[in-house]
């Protein structure tokens, strides 16, 4: 199989400047707060950046 006739990967949500975004803490925690790409930029780059609050309750639990 070549990689051509593997579908594409769904691109990844970034939030903009300022755009409230959700992660998961190293303890476990979800917070939420306004992301600025100085000081959040690894969240996103590591995938620890969610939309909502229930999503990043989903995303923890299934690491748990």
């Amino acid at each position: 199989m070549f990689e051509e006739d593997l579908p594409a990967d769904p691109e990844r949500w970034k939030p903009k400047e300022g755009e409230e975004f959700c992660f998961i803490t190293p303890a476990g925690y979800v917070y939420c707060e306004n992301y600025s790409e100085k000081t959040n930029e690894d969240f996103w780059e590591f995938g620890n950046c969610f939309k909502t609050r229930e999503e990043t309750e989903e995303a923890r639990d299934k690491v748990k």
